[in-house]
């Protein structure tokens, strides 16, 4: 007779159903709070060698994370936005990049500590891809574009800032392990005619950059285009999005602009499954004139997942009306939760803006999205417009849920036996989701950062 583990047998449990959602436990929660701080806008956190890098569109705050003291602010020019948060070898750094609308941009390394400016880099009239550090190696990456509608890998020496070696891209995507280089590219074969190719799927491959030999490649099917990568012990795991119309067309799974889960294996890029979680929503907004006719609408879809973190036994993942978790080997479903509708309404001036042009403007409303997903003893931890919740995964209950009294919960970490979390009003309106502000419209506001007190059993 076979004996099951724990874990087997904790699966299992989570396998037969989901867990009614609890109400804000907010009396509780604050309770747990080791300090507050107020920072300078930002949407991403991160904790390194004991401090906390706070980045977002009101540039780059650095806190100890003992105490909430602040170390470092750097506040942007008008408009500037921090999005990456990296890794630097013999300090912290952040590639500080320009307006999204700015031409040329330019990303700045610092050093978090200092100040000091490690690297600079220049997108000319393209765009940055993703930038990224390996402090073990010593090394600083960087997507950047090399002609029209082409990207290439950089590495730098992450202290000096030297040149080491470059790696034509495709789109910019890319995990680095070791020597070897796991990118997508939307090549065609040659020859493929102009309708093909607007069908075929990315190429996803393994380039051993030390011999300068293509280990593998493998197309994705069904036309399914890569969103994010990573490295799940020996599965390299791909947030991929369907790009046909038909779902007939879609014989491995998934709605044309539905988000899935492929994994692929390191070794030589074999299928070993793939996930569609099947939640997906788009947000539609239509100005109509006084007869009730519509003058313009516009829509956008929304993927189902938008934060992932795999390790090397799960695949926790959440997105717009979904948070779930999967068996990394085999892509078996664990558990999975459904969230709310999230309802968007126009900011006041846009309002009065459409007003003033004769026309009025429907709301709309949309499953919840997801901003980040961490694991620490069993339980599952997820920020939303609607707070931060503790899942716990051996109940299989929602252990409690914050609200924060500055609006919902935006991006947060676990380090340790302390969940550090940013808190501030949320961009729910549907001109900002539908990028109809004017560039130079956007101001920065002040977040909180809580530390809040999660050991084992609290």
């Amino acid at each position: 007779m076979a004996i099951l583990s724990k874990r087997a047998v904790l699966w299992l449990v989570l396998a037969c159903g989901a867990a009614a959602a609890s109400q804000p436990n907010n009396a509780e929660i604050l309770r747990r709070v080791v300090w507050k701080k107020s920072v300078l806008e930002a949407d991403a956190i991160r904790a390194e060698q004991g401090l906390l890098i706070c980045t977002g569109s009101g540039g780059l705050t650095v806190l100890e994370a003992k105490s909430g003291r602040e170390v470092r602010r750097f506040a942007p020019q008008p408009n500037a936005a921090g999005r990456y948060c990296i890794p630097v070898p013999g300090g912290l750094g952040l590639l500080f990049s320009g307006d999204h609308y700015a031409k040329p941009q330019v990303g700045v390394v610092l050093d978090a500590l200092t100040g000091k400016e490690r690297l600079r880099l220049e997108a000319g009239e393209g765009r940055f891809g993703r930038v990224c550090c390996d402090p073990e190696r010593g090394e600083l990456y960087a997507a950047l574009p090399d002609g029209a509608n082409k990207l290439k890998l950089t590495a730098y020496d992450a202290k000096d800032g030297a040149k080491k070696w470059e790696l034509p891209l495709g789109t910019g995507l890319y995990r680095v392990s070791g020597t070897v280089v796991y990118y997508a590219t939307r090549e065609a074969p040659p020859g493929a005619a102009v309708q093909e190719q607007n069908l075929l799927g990315e190429l996803v491959r393994a380039f051993d950059r030390e011999n300068n030999k293509v280990l593998w490649e493998r197309r994705l099917p069904n036309g399914r285009s890569v969103s994010e990568m990573q490295i799940s012990g020996a599965r390299l795991i791909l947030t991929t999005r369907a790009q046909l119309a038909r779902r007939e067309d879609l014989a491995g799974g998934g709605r044309a602009g539905e988000e899935g889960l492929l994994a692929l294996d390191l070794a030589d890029g074999t299928e070993r499954w793939s996930y569609w979680p099947g939640e997906a929503g788009h947000l539609h907004a239509e100005h109509t004139n006084a007869a009730g006719q519509a003058v313009n609408s516009a829509t956008v879809h929304r993927g189902s997942i938008s934060a992932t973190l795999a390790t090397e036994d799960e695949i926790y993942a959440g997105g717009y009306g979904v948070v779930f978790g999967l068996n990394a080997g085999d892509g078996k479903e664990l558990w999975k939760l459904k969230l709310p509708e999230r309802v968007y309404g126009y900011s006041p001036e846009v309002r009065a803006a459409l007003e003033k042009q004769g026309l009025s403007a429907k709301g709309a409303s949309m499953p919840a999205d997801v901003y980040a997903v961490a694991l620490k003893d069993y339980t599952v931890y997820y920020s939303s417009h609607d707070g931060l919740h503790a899942y716990d995964l051996t109940a299989q209950r929602e252990r409690w849920r914050f609200v924060p009294p500055e609006g919902g919960a935006r991006g947060f970490v676990v380090d340790g036996d302390r969940l550090y979390l940013i808190a501030g009003p949320q961009h729910d309106t549907i001109d900002y989701a539908l990028g109809m502000r004017a560039p130079g419209k956007r101001q920065a506001v002040n977040v909180s950062v809580y530390a809040l007190d999660v050991k084992e059993g609290k």
